[in-house]
């Protein structure tokens, strides 16, 4: 549906002008002596033409170019220009359009032209937003409107404003788009410019409809409706209709929708162009797809498939081959579906090649006129080669002012290297020294562990032994129970101590590695805890460096503990594999989950805890997690 209102505002955007005699203007050309008679009928013909006949167009600038080399006329000449930039900008050749529009450009400004000067402007603003250069488009708008206000051309500077919105339309920037409108539509109003100010009115509503503002949509529709039928704008009652048509059409409200397609047709039939029939019939078949007609909804379509076929309008065709697709799918009637469907894709194709072939000539002609640019260039060194001495001396003061102002800039650009690498070192020295700290604190993990597992473990193992010894001496003393007490203290205090040395530094990712560490936590936890926890590590730890493993088995030990705490999971799954040049490990449990908002929770020490050891290891870390949907940590740690 946007597609089709896409196509619907470009075409109404364009000149909207009433019909001509062309045949009389043609009898003119060729019975009339008056060269000034015979130029304003050229000029007519090729407004009429800019949107019919585009070969008939250039014939018609062909003319006023003779009559401008006939009398020397540069009036003449500059209209010319103009009328053939506009001619091989819609062919395409944009280098050969901008060649005649600068002409004409330099003309209207030379000569205080300032309608041929906008107007060449104009039409270099459209080349240069089709090249993707937005930003210097709306600069030469701009432009425009200070020219056109500067002579008080009113009605010129409130088109280029609604420009502005087109551009911003056509880039996808509703919101930008129907804030110049309504700037058009503000100016036209105080200028009494009712033609602009309907016009604006109904590319708010346009930009609403994009923006899914239906009943905002609905009210500018309305409002551009009533002032054309006031001032008997025919084109644009035909506009406000396909708008209302369009909104009522995305409100599903499909017999109002039908309503105002059929009054925007019926209008429409006074005027012979069968591209807005186009528009026409592929909104009626919108609707009755909407209404579940699905017969009428395929006649329209073909109607429209029909007419853009016989226009070669590509885009038409391939709109109304989707749609058929679409009904003959939902008819079930597939071998249909599937000739649209190809048809579909074909043309897809094809616009694909075509925006490739284009690409391609717009290099082609670019390279021929670098070839052109270096032969001037060529030719320019062999006269600056020819000129006086005076002339070499400049030169060289020049080119040794360029060297000093070159050495100056090298040397302040070496500089500010010279103080960034001095930061990156800082930075690295801190890391180094964060790696360093890191490393000391294992080290030291390892070296406490290592002394209560086999320095305190052991005292205590001898105190036990000693003990067991004076029992045996002391045996007949049946009725004291004091060394059962002693002992059951001592063998509690070695388990603890056996608790802690693990926790430190698990002898499992010591001997073993993280696998068999990441194993040992999650059974200890399968052994005492309502959770069941699954691993499936896809890692061989020859990958992973000592200090990745110790982190790595950090988070996950981490990580249980807030399950365990927090959760009330049932189920937890622990996964570490290799992803490209990515480590991902993901924890996920069926608790109850955490409202992400709640930044007392985010940020909880457990929490904050994986973050901090994620970023050491230049990781980053995805939480996703909702009340009632338990949670998932993703963690991607680079190779």
């Amino acid at each position: 549906m946007k597609a089709s209102l896409i196509l619907i505002l470009s075409f109404f955007s364009s000149i909207l002008s009433g019909q001509i005699n062309e045949d009389s203007l043609l009898n003119i050309i060729n019975t009339s002596s008056n060269d000034s008679i015979v130029y304003n009928s050229h000029i007519q013909l090729i407004a009429y033409n800019k949107f019919r006949n585009l070969e008939k167009v250039k014939e018609h600038c062909d003319k006023i170019f003779e009559l401008s080399k006939r009398y020397k006329e540069n009036k003449l000449t500059g209209n010319a220009n103009y009328y053939y930039g506009f001619y091989y900008r819609i062919k395409g050749d944009n280098d050969r359009s901008k060649t005649h529009l600068y002409k004409s450009a330099e003309y209207g400004e030379e000569f205080d032209d300032f309608r041929i000067h906008g107007a060449s402007l104009n039409e270099l603003a459209i080349i240069l937003e089709s090249e993707g250069n937005q930003d210097e488009a709306i600069k030469l708008y701009l432009q425009i409107i200070e020219l056109y206000e500067n002579n008080d051309y009113h009605r010129g500077a409130i088109t280029q404003f609604n420009n502005i919105g087109l551009l911003y339309q056509n880039m996808g920037d509703a919101e930008n788009a129907v804030n110049y409108y309504r700037k058009t539509k503000r100016l036209a109003r105080l200028h009494e410019d009712h033609y602009n100010e309907e016009l604006a009115a109904g590319n708010i509503s346009a930009g609403y409809i994009n923006q899914s503002m239906f009943d905002s949509a609905a009210i500018y529709a309305k409002e551009c409706l009533e002032i054309s039928e006031r001032f008997n704008y025919t084109r644009s009652v035909v506009y406000a209709n396909t708008l209302l048509a369009h909104i009522f059409l995305s409100k599903k409200e499909y017999k109002d929708a039908l309503k105002y397609a059929k009054n925007s047709f019926e209008i429409n039939k006074k005027y012979s162009e069968k591209s807005m029939n186009i528009n026409s019939y592929v909104l009626f078949g919108d609707i009755y797809s909407g209404l579940g007609d699905y017969d009428n909804m395929i006649l329209n379509h073909n109607e429209a498939l029909k007419i853009s076929k016989e226009l070669n309008y590509l885009a038409g065709q391939q709109l109304s081959h989707k749609a058929l697709y679409n009904a003959y799918k939902s008819r079930g009637n597939y071998k249909k579906a599937l000739e649209h469907f190809d048809s579909c894709q074909t043309l897809s194709d094809t616009l694909s090649k075509k925006e490739n072939i284009k690409i391609v000539n717009d290099l082609n002609i670019k390279y021929e006129t670098a070839k052109k640019d270096a032969e001037i260039t060529s030719q320019q060194i062999e006269i600056i080669e020819k000129t006086s001495q005076r002339n070499l001396y400049l030169s060289g003061l020049l080119v040794v002012g360029l060297i000093s102002i070159f050495v100056l800039n090298r040397y302040k650009l070496k500089q500010k290297l010279a103080e960034e690498e001095i930061q990156n070192l800082e930075h690295e020295q801190k890391l180094i020294a964060i790696d360093y700290m890191v490393q000391g604190q294992q080290e030291e993990r390892k070296r406490i562990a290592s002394d209560l597992h086999d320095g305190l473990g052991g005292l205590l193992a001898s105190a036990s032994m000693q003990l067991q010894k004076i029992q045996t001496e002391i045996n007949n003393l049946t009725n004291l129970k004091l060394t059962d007490k002693v002992e059951e203290l001592i063998d509690s205090a070695y388990s603890e101590v056996r608790r802690i040395a693990h926790d430190m530094m698990p002898s499992a990712l010591i001997d073993l590695g993280l696998k068999a560490a990441i194993e040992d936590v999650a059974d200890q936890f399968n052994l005492g805890e309502s959770v069941r926890v699954t691993t499936q590590i896809f890692v061989p730890e020859i990958e992973l460096t000592e200090k990745k493993q110790v982190v790595i088995y950090r988070i996950v030990q981490e990580a249980l503990n807030n399950i365990k705490k927090h959760a009330k999971a049932k189920n937890a799954i622990i996964q570490l594999s290799r992803n490209n040049g990515s480590f991902h490990l993901s924890i996920e449990d069926d608790g109850i989950g955490f409202d992400k908002n709640d930044k007392a929770l985010e940020n909880g020490m457990g929490l904050k805890s994986i973050k901090s050891r994620v970023k050491y290891l230049n990781g980053s870390l995805d939480i996703q997690s909702e009340p009632g949907q338990g949670t998932s940590i993703e963690i991607l740690i680079p190779v």
